[in-house]
């Protein structure tokens, strides 16, 4: 997740494939609780799709002006 996150495009763009393979290796395991309350707990599937999202995120920018999840009024409102 590092270096999806905070790499810099030429880490990123040398390492992307070794990225996408770490990624998918977290994302084949499955999630038990291992320690104590005392101890940080990792969720290493979690971790993946945050960086397989970081990642997403950087090679693929979005105008925020023109990917909008909810439209905003005026274009919900019927003009009928």
């Amino acid at each position: 997740m590092m270096v999806s996150r905070y790499g810099d495009e030429a880490l990123l763009d040398e390492r992307e494939g070794w990225v996408r393979t770490v990624i998918a290796k977290a994302l084949e395991e499955e999630y038990a609780s291992r320690g104590s309350s005392e101890r940080l707990r990792f969720n290493r599937p979690a971790q993946g799709l945050c960086a397989l999202i970081h990642l997403w995120r950087r090679r693929h920018p979005v105008d925020p002006h023109e990917d909008r999840a909810v439209p905003d009024k005026r274009e919900r409102e019927d003009p009928s």
